[in-house]
């Protein structure tokens, strides 16, 4: 399923909880990458590399070797194209919605889609496990099914957000009980 949004929530830190305002949802928790460059950032980084890049580039022209000047710029295309689609990357977000009636998991890609997974089960949990690297990975776990959410949260967030999404299914077992 598509779905077309905007942007990922305009927030700092990694994730966010909000209690919803209708009565159906219980929490709504959404997470997303963090970037520590921001707008701003970038074009102070990116000013200052064409700055020193136009100096190296009038040094290799002075010295004879004008070819290079054309690689330079080529140079500076290219990492400002990294630095592009890193931000395209960042703005993939998730979204958890905690109800009595069930629970729901959209994942927004960079151009708004949404990919939405519906889970039904009192008996649904997360847990983090180890992946094959070692690495702490984020799961909601129901009967045989799991999926891993936040897999670009870091290490230290995952604990944070597990605990407030067990605290969420149990209020919503609650509730529906």
């Amino acid at each position: 399923m598509t779905d077309k949004n905007t942007s990922p929530p305009a927030m700092r830190g990694f994730w966010d909880q909000q209690q919803p305002a209708d009565d159906k949802a219980v929490i709504r928790i959404t997470f997303w990458p963090h970037r520590s460059l921001g707008p701003r950032g970038f074009l102070f980084l990116m000013a200052g590399f064409g700055f020193l890049t136009f100096l190296l580039g009038c040094l290799f022209f002075y010295l004879g070797a004008w070819p290079v000047i054309g690689f330079m710029g080529l140079e500076i295309g290219l990492v400002w194209l990294a630095f592009r689609m890193n931000y395209r990357a960042g703005q993939h977000y998730e979204e958890l919605l905690i109800s009595r009636q069930g629970s729901w998991l959209s994942c927004y890609d960079a151009r708004g889609r949404a990919r939405r997974t519906a889970m039904d089960s009192p008996w649904l949990k997360a847990e983090i496990t180890a992946d094959r690297h070692g690495r702490p990975a984020l799961y909601l776990r129901w009967h045989a099914k799991k999926i891993e959410i936040g897999k670009f949260l870091p290490p230290d967030e995952k604990p944070a957000l597990a605990k407030a999404i067990n605290q969420g299914f149990a209020k919503a077992h609650t509730l529906a009980n």
